[in-house]
């Protein structure tokens, strides 16, 4: 079996948004590169900003993480290679103050 670890890049949204940005496309094909069907594991995790109630940040996180693997899944990854994660607010890319909007959460 062969292990490979690819980082994701970030998919920047629009504040309080799940729709991914077509120019973030390009961002995704790259990460692609060495993904095998049925062989690769793609793991999506979700995240938001601390603008909003704790429970709707985290159906936003989810929400995009489901964004980010549909797109995915036009570009070819299989559903079963997917696993959604999703963080809400609780695991902040950025750490910030309460009802801070920061761009990479």
């Amino acid at each position: 079996p062969r292990l490979s670890h690819y980082n994701m890049p970030f998919v920047f949204f629009q504040s309080g948004s799940a729709v991914v940005p077509a120019e973030q496309e390009i961002g995704l094909r790259l990460a692609m590169f060495g993904y095998q069907p049925g062989e690769s594991r793609v793991v999506i995790q979700g995240f938001a900003d601390t603008v909003g109630s704790v429970e709707d940040n985290y159906r936003l996180s989810m929400a995009r993480a489901e964004s980010v693997a549909r797109a995915f899944a036009r570009l070819g990854v299989l559903w079963s290679d997917i696993e959604l994660q999703a963080s809400g607010e609780t695991a902040l890319s950025r750490p910030t103050a309460d009802d801070v909007s920061e761009p990479l959460n």
